[in-house]
């Protein structure tokens, strides 16, 4: 496929995206990580959309998300640049917005985070430790639980390594 085809193709797949279809929306977005790979200028633009449905309300699209991101990360180095922005506003949202993350999900994610940024650029996290630590106050025992979870793993992790 020649490359004036893929930037004809880009405006149908990113409005799959947004397709109610699970389906769809999977393809898309394997479709747009395959494209990052060869061509990552093509969607630049799209990362932080990518990086979004890591928070999906279907476990199989956040599961595609990850693993189109984890492929950008590791073959186009500069793709982790433009989503931590998204990547903390993404953490801070799954920390204060308990009841739209099952636990599950939690643990998926967490693991993408420490797997793609944590290990790889701590310095990154260091301003967004002050914000997890003020939710160790909240009420809910789930935001103070993910606040710790978050930076420190999940239960299956603490388990395996005990």
């Amino acid at each position: 496929m020649e490359k004036s085809d893929i930037v004809e193709k880009l405006e149908k797949i990113l409005k799959n995206l947004n397709n109610p279809n699970i389906e769809v929306r999977a393809y898309a977005i394997t479709a747009l990580g395959n494209i990052g790979i060869k061509h990552p200028q093509l969607i630049e633009d799209t990362i932080p959309r990518l990086v979004e449905l890591l928070i999906d309300e279907d476990p199989d699209v956040c599961e595609v998300a990850y693993n189109a991101l984890q492929d950008l990360i590791e073959k186009q180095q500069k793709t982790i640049e433009k989503i931590i922005p998204k990547l903390k506003e993404v953490m801070l949202r799954v920390v204060a917005e308990t009841d739209m993350f099952k636990e599950y999900h939690l643990e998926d994610l967490t693991r993408f985070l420490k797997e793609t940024i944590m290990e790889r650029h701590p310095e990154v996290f260091e301003d967004t430790i002050p914000k997890l630590i003020e939710k160790l106050d909240n009420p809910s025992e789930e935001v103070r639980k993910r606040s710790i979870w978050i930076p420190g793993g999940n239960r299956r992790e603490r388990t395996r390594n005990s």
